[in-house]
């Protein structure tokens, strides 16, 4: 937001006509007086950017420009614009985010993963009874880097000294993306309500109303139960898996209570994904075995 000082004839219509009048050019004198309201990191943030590359300098950049009409005018939007500003769909923020290697994580796995390339929202982090999708890309988001929270570039990659750091890091990227979308695969396949909902034979919000298998705090718990089980069973983590098939994700089992399901709703807080992902580890024979791994009796 800046505010300059400007004569009122600086600014000269394209034309007369209606839409002509609502654009045209602006002269701004090279003495001219702006002020910075809100924005200075930015500036300081495009002056860096210019040292590394000059070449930027030909880029241009959208402002909004204020007349100066007196400091109480300017504090009190300041204060009207900080203090009433929307906070940008954390879904809407990771799709439209083409820097981020998180990002574009998230974005490549949902791609080549059928059930949520099929039935994800991916700009709104909330879905309406009437919505066809079955998730949201902010819920993916969580659960896949629950997922690769162990998981850090190959041996190989690290060894490999002829590699750039672009290449490493691309290769680390890719792998992540493999072994995230092998993963969602193998978990789709052993939770059939989404392969019924991918094949249109129960509506998207049937589902969500009547099972917890496509809510956050799930699919995050079972990213968690994934890096876990593959941390202790390298070779057969999909065969434990497979026991999700037993477990009733119907919002009417008892065992949600006070556990996820506080107050007659889903709970998305963080003890609730905890308690999500004991339950899930028990009900796969993981939390044995870690006490097993850890010499516990």
């Amino acid at each position: 937001m800046i505010f300059c000082q400007l004569n009122l004839d600086a600014f000269t219509l394209v034309g007369n006509e209606a839409e002509e009048r609502k654009i045209g050019r602006l002269r701004v004198p090279m003495d001219a007086k702006f002020t910075i309201n809100d924005g200075q990191h930015r500036r300081a943030a495009f002056e860096m950017a210019l040292r590394e590359n000059p070449q930027l300098g030909y880029e241009t950049v959208a402002l909004i420009l204020f007349l100066d009409i007196g400091l109480e005018k300017s504090q009190q939007m300041f204060a009207d614009l900080n203090g009433f500003q929307v906070p940008l769909e954390a879904s809407l923020s990771l799709l439209y985010n083409h820097r981020d290697d998180r990002a574009f994580v998230v974005k490549a796995v949902v791609k080549q993963v059928e059930v949520f390339r099929c039935l994800t929202e991916m700009e709104r982090g909330s879905l309406n009874g009437r919505s066809h999708k079955l998730f949201a890309l902010s819920a993916i988001d969580r659960a896949i880097v629950a997922l690769l929270s162990n998981i850090e570039g190959s041996e190989q990659a690290k060894l490999s000294g002829s590699r750039t750091k672009k290449e490493q890091k691309e290769e680390e990227l890719a792998q992540k993306i493999q072994l995230a979308v092998s993963y969602w695969n193998a978990v789709s396949n052993f939770i059939p309500d989404w392969q019924l909902v991918l094949h249109k034979q129960v509506a998207a919000g049937e589902m969500r109303r009547d099972c917890v298998h496509c809510h956050s705090v799930v699919l995050e718990s079972l990213g968690e139960v994934g890096a876990a089980l593959r941390s202790v069973f390298p070779e057969s983590w999909e065969e434990h898996l497979s026991l999700l098939r037993q477990v009733d994700w119907s919002i009417s089992n008892p065992d949600w209570e006070n556990g996820i399901l506080l107050k007659g709703g889903i709970s998305k807080s963080r003890a609730s994904v905890s308690w999500m992902t004991d339950y899930l580890k028990n009900r796969l024979a993981l939390e044995t075995a870690d006490r097993a791994q850890a010499g516990c009796p």
